[in-house]
């Protein structure tokens, strides 16, 4: 948006407290989560995320990124696929 005004978000999740997930691959209807790692997965989600510049949007409620290059989105990565 062009101007100050905030983005909307969606209605509040009522469902009590969120688990952390196993680290291990979890096989959904539509998805599949998978521990982050930098060497499987660094150059696909960079060249997805930065294609163009419609790809901003995504950084919108984000507190990191977009990256200057693939290799500091490596390095951040890296950091968080050691973190739980």
């Amino acid at each position: 948006m062009s101007d100050d005004r905030p983005l909307p978000v969606g209605e509040p999740v009522d469902g009590g407290t969120a688990q952390v997930p196993p680290r291990e691959a979890i096989d959904g209807r539509f998805v599949r989560l998978e521990p982050l790692d930098p060497d499987a997965h660094a150059v696909a989600l960079f060249d997805r995320s930065h294609a163009s510049a419609e790809d901003a949007a995504i950084w919108t409620y984000l507190m990191y990124g977009p990256f200057d290059g693939l290799d500091e989105m490596r390095g951040w990565i890296t950091a968080n696929a050691a973190s739980s």
